[in-house]
């Protein structure tokens, strides 16, 4: 603290506190008393963080003579929020844990914002954030590979503090260009910049030895592009690739070229054959992101939907062309695009998609334009961010969007120069996002004691004791609308308590969420208890066709023929269903079989 305010930096040391804390509690919660609470577990910190963090901010704001620089990004990030939630109005409300988090999301980019305004060290500040929060989850991640600490994957050594390898890569990924950033500079003269290069050795070596074990090929494409810029903004590399090309003789210079272009198709090539069935699989999401986007391309289909339209996407592709083998192998139920872009256009349509593009356009080109020891860090981040988000879903999973709203402040605050506003005028202007991250915050956590319950109640659920769920199930569904998860389940009960009726809307409700075709396969069953065969022959046709490689709906369309009296059809589907050669074999596979050997 004394060191702070020798070198007249004022009250930094609080910022960094406050930063930390509003960006690690949400990371390292892991919410054991919570259903899915790897995932969910993180909403509640966060909104709790968010929320005083909004209130800490404007009250300083207010106590000091504090002028915000108002610029062209900020306008860009209240008008994709307003458009979000405006989304989520016109779609009968579907979507509405996603739509708290885009409010609070934007309210942690105005905390940022304003963590940033006063003249201080931007890369201090920043730096020291993004470097202890990769430290620890590189550290977590080596311990986890050799076994000392839990994993929370049932397939998966390797996670930290994510549900799941791939995010946990992408976000090590684009901390690495920062922490690469920190040993090129300048050497560290001070104290804290000793402290915060030795950060900086400590977070490069801990990413370097555990991002391979991710398997993540998108993460490593994401390192490399960051770590790129990052070398190519250093003046010495650009003086020294300039001094190198006039070296090489013009009658060689082609030669290289062809050399450096086979490297390339080289590690491309081995980079697909690495996980080639990974990859076709990707191709195919992307070509249902595209339908997607075409069946609402300027509006979108609203936030929460996007899942189940896959689905529907992928159903309506499988049953109007031709039958490929390889694609059919590779289909299965995404619940994202695996293209940031393709899904914000799918979801908010190209207005949408036009203002984020904008937003992380202007921000990037401030950052190039300026090519300052502060800038050199944050471009390289968001270079791996935006190279990652081709192949990837990072903006779904809060960690990686709490990552890339820091990062979008911090490539604001030290862009080009904005406009200066009163003190008044910051004040009236920071009201509004304060009131509604506030009651987003509200709202959000009030859903913390449903994912409670909903854990208590999962456990009579995979019992067998339907009843007893449903008792517990029914008050959650206000809260618990927009889970996929929960409303199958909740479906499942009512189908088992013969509630046919009320269990057809829950399922169809579920089927709008999730691209999951056992949601069919339940519906189709539904609306056979009640003798509605022709309803039940579409389910069971819809769910072949979102996944051909399944045999279950085929299974199930034989014994519905079977039980309508067509016995030549329930022979033929029989018939599929013996020769159909299944991805994975399993007992339950072999009992179909058999019995259709018998049918």
């Amino acid at each position: 603290r004394d060191y702070y305010a020798s070198r007249g930096l004022g009250d930094v040391y609080k910022r960094q506190v406050l930063l930390l804390g509003i960006f690690l509690t949400p990371l390292l919660s892991l919410g054991h008393d919570y259903a899915d609470g790897i995932i969910t577990a993180k909403y509640f910190r966060f909104a709790e963080v968010v929320g005083i963090g909004l209130l800490l901010t404007w009250m300083v704001a207010w106590k000091r003579n504090f002028q915000f620089c108002f610029r062209w990004v900020d306008v860009g990030v209240v008008l994709f929020a307003l458009y979000g939630v405006g989304s989520f109005l016109l779609n009968d409300f579907r979507g509405e844990t996603q739509t708290l988090l885009l409010i609070l999301l934007v309210g942690l980019y105005f905390v940022c914002r304003g963590l940033g305004g006063w003249k201080v060290s931007q890369r201090l500040l920043f730096t020291f954030v993004l470097l202890l929060a990769g430290s620890i989850e590189a550290i977590w991640g080596f311990l986890q590979v050799y076994g000392w600490a839990d994993q929370y994957h049932s397939l998966y050594r390797l996670t930290g503090s994510f549900f799941n390898p791939g995010p946990y890569s992408g976000f090590l990924a684009v901390i690495l260009p920062v922490a690469l950033h920190t040993l090129l500079g300048p050497k560290p003269l001070c104290r804290v910049d000793k402290i915060v290069y030795g950060l900086g050795v400590i977070c490069l070596v801990s990413i370097i030895l555990v991002l391979p074990a991710g398997m993540s090929r998108s993460a490593w494409v994401a390192a490399g592009a960051g770590c790129g810029v990052v070398v190519w903004r250093q003046k010495r590399s650009r003086e020294y690739v300039r001094r190198g090309i006039g070296r090489i003789g013009r009658g060689w210079k082609r030669y290289w070229l062809g050399g450096i272009l086979l490297l390339g198709l080289s590690i491309g090539g081995g980079l697909y054959l690495l996980k080639k069935d990974s990859a076709d699989g990707r191709l195919l999401v992307w070509k249902m992101d595209l339908a997607v986007m075409r069946s609402q391309p300027w509006l979108g289909i609203g936030i929460g939907r996007y899942p189940g339209a896959l689905g529907e996407a992928q159903a309506v592709y499988f049953a109007n062309s031709p039958a490929d083998p390889r694609e059919e192998y590779v289909a299965d139920a995404p619940e994202y695009g695996f293209n940031e872009f393709l899904q914000l256009g799918g979801e908010y349509g190209l207005i949408g998609l036009c203002l984020f593009i904008s937003i992380t356009g202007i921000a990037s080109g401030g950052l190039f334009k300026r090519n300052t020891q502060q800038t050199g860090g944050v471009s390289g981040a968001l270079s791996a961010f935006l190279v990652f988000a081709c192949f990837s879903y990072p903006l779904h999973m809060l960690p990686m969007a709490m990552l890339f709203v820091l990062l979008l402040a911090w490539s604001v605050n030290v862009g080009a120069k904005g406009v200066r506003i009163r003190r008044w005028a910051g004040q009236i202007l920071w009201l509004p996002v304060m009131v509604l991250g506030l009651v987003a915050a509200w709202r959000l956590t009030e859903k913390e004691t449903a994912y409670k319950t909903w854990k208590t109640a999962r456990a009579y659920f995979r019992q067998g004791d339907y009843q007893e769920a449903l008792n517990r199930y029914t008050p959650l569904f206000s809260a618990l609308s927009d889970r996929p998860a929960f409303v199958f389940e909740f479906g499942e009960c009512q189908f088992q308590n013969a509630q046919y009726g009320n269990a057809t809307a829950i399922f169809l409700w579920a089927a709008e969420l999730s691209a999951d075709p056992m949601v069919y396969n339940k519906l189709g069953k539904n609306y056979q208890a009640l003798k509605q065969y022709d309803r039940a022959e579409k389910a069971y046709v819809q769910a072949a066709h979102m996944i051909p490689h399944r045999i279950y709906p085929l299974y199930l369309l034989a014994l519905l023929y079977r039980e309508m009296g067509d016995m030549e059809k329930a022979r033929d589907m029989a018939r599929q269903v013996i020769g159909k050669e299944p991805k994975v074999w399993s007992p339950a596979v072999e009992e179909m079989k058999t019995e259709m050997k018998q049918l």
